[in-house]
Parts: structure tokens; sequence; C-alpha cells
């Protein structure tokens, strides 16, 4: 095999891992703005019962 399978092989792998970090970095940004939702409504409701 030559050098240019190693080369493209090389950055396959590098924008599949680019992909997947940015995926988990997506999911995780979506449940944290979710908890955000949740406290931001508990705190809320907290305030209004005052």
């Amino acid at each position: 095999m030559n050098s240019t399978f190693f080369l493209i092989a090389a950055y396959l792998a590098i924008w599949a891992g680019i992909f997947g970090y940015l995926l988990v970095t997506g999911r995780h940004q979506q449940r944290l703005a979710r908890r955000l939702e949740m406290l931001e409504e508990r705190i809320s409701r907290t305030e209004a019962g005052q």
C-alpha cells in the first residue's frame, strides 16, 4: 500500500472524530439547556409563591 491510502485514512479518521465530538457536545448542550429551563421554571414558581 502506498502512503496516499494512509493519508486518506488518517484524514477520514480525524473528520470522523471531529463529527463525533460535535455530536456529543451538541447533545450535552441540549441537556444543559433543558436543565436550565427547569431550574428557571422552579425559581420563578418559588418567587411567585412568596
